[in-house]
């Protein structure tokens, strides 16, 4: 039978191994940063990011419409907003402090003005439209990509979800999507746009993300066998593909590079992708991504990614910039670790505990007949007309969640 019969609905759950690639990629991007050899390509990190940020989305907005009929936007950004900002706010204060402390009065407007731009999200189109140095909050432009991609995949996925596509052409219109945008690059390029506009750009580095939600409607379809791969293979592809992965980092000698441009990007992206759901749908093993320090790593790569240039930036104003490279490298990351692991315990880490607690309380009651529903012919098929609402008790108790977030905030 096709797969649309026969699989269940998949759910996510907690995946240590995608930690273990968030770990890789933001060791990847560290080492680029900071001028490390065999480093250069490691600017490709923020597309592995990029693809995760597509998978992880995708897969949370279909599981909730398949177990509840709906999408909620409200909770959907506040969850964003609770796991993105905290963090943020607190490496824009730090990089308004070091404005009025270190950085010479000539040059302090373009420090606010970045700080203005990457907290309203837009700091890739102050790259791309302005002449700014942005330097520690030069690395914002991609959480400015992707905090503009959520703004616009939700409404239209959840519009598709509503036209009840089967999966099939769901998935097929949104990999169609991912190669327009890697066209239009290509095209862009072909015609002598600057690369730097086209690595800046959201319409020409959305492929990735995009490619990420491929990946996730791919293992909700069912169309790739779940956990049944023969255990040689699952072994073969556990050692190859993240080898794969690291010759372009390894190889590729900067982000101006032609054929990135030319379907690299696209290609990179369809790799990390193909990882993706071989960690998940496959249960493919990798003793590296699932060992516990990139695990450590991977769930403290938000912080690290945060904090590695504002320290790479201040220690070369410090004048430490004249190191030799192994030490600077060194020294810069550990102080990031120490203030990424600092920021998880005590900013992110409550932020996520609320983020939780939000999830539990308003999570709508689905009757026990849904959780055994076959994902059949179009992605709603099997759910009731409309989802109950959830009891008085839970609404009270939510009710008053409102409550301590507004005196907290």
């Amino acid at each position: 039978m096709p797969p649309e019969q026969t699989a269940q609905p998949f759910h996510l759950g907690y995946q240590p191994a995608l930690d273990g690639l968030r770990g890789a990629a933001v060791l990847a991007v560290m080492l680029y940063h900071d001028g490390a050899p065999m480093g250069h390509g490691g600017f490709l990190g923020v597309d592995a990011f990029f693809v995760l940020s597509g998978f992880l989305i995708t897969s949370l907005l279909v599981e909730e419409w398949i177990e509840t009929g709906r999408v909620s936007f409200f909770r959907f950004y506040l969850r964003r907003a609770l796991r993105l900002l905290p963090a943020l706010l607190v490496v824009l204060l730090a990089a308004a402090a070091v404005a009025l402390t270190i950085v010479p009065p000539d040059r302090r407007t373009v420090i606010w003005r970045s700080i203005a731009a990457t907290f309203l999200y837009v700091a890739n189109w102050q790259k791309v439209f302005t002449s700014d140095s942005v330097g520690m909050l030069g690395h914002t432009w991609s959480l400015a990509i992707e905090e503009q991609f959520y703004m616009l995949w939700p409404p239209l996925l959840l519009l598709l979800l509503r036209c009840r596509l089967q999966l099939r052409w769901l998935t097929l219109t949104t990999a169609a999507l991912a190669l327009a945008a890697a066209g239009l690059r290509a095209v862009l390029w072909l015609t002598g746009t600057t690369t730097y506009r086209l690595y800046n750009g959201t319409h020409t580095r959305m492929d990735s993300l995009l490619i990420g939600c491929a990946a996730a409607l791919v293992v909700q379809w069912g169309v790739i066998p779940r956990g049944r791969w023969p255990q040689p293979f699952r072994v073969l592809i556990g050692l190859l593909l993240p080898v794969a992965l690291c010759v372009p980092i390894g190889t590729v000698a900067s982000s101006d590079d032609a054929p990135l441009y030319v379907f690299g990007f696209f290609l990179f992206a369809c790799g990390v992708a193909a990882l993706v759901v071989a960690l998940v749908a496959g249960q493919v093993r990798n003793v590296v991504l699932e060992s516990p320090p990139m695990v450590w790593l991977g769930a403290r790569s938000y912080g690290l990614y945060l904090w590695h240039l504002p320290v790479h930036e201040v220690l070369s104003m410090l004048g430490l910039g004249t190191w030799p490279l192994l030490q600077l490298v060194a020294l810069n990351v550990a102080i990031s670790l120490l203030l990424a692991a600092t920021s998880y315990r005590f900013i992110e880490g409550p932020a996520l505990d609320l983020k939780r607690r939000l999830a539990v309380l308003a999570k709508p009651a689905v009757p026990e007949r849904r959780a055994t529903s076959p994902v059949g012919e179009s992605v709603v098929a099997g759910l009731p007309p409309k989802a109950r609402r959830p009891s008085l008790r839970r609404r009270l108790q939510l009710s008053s969640l409102w409550v301590v977030i507004f005196q907290q905030s």
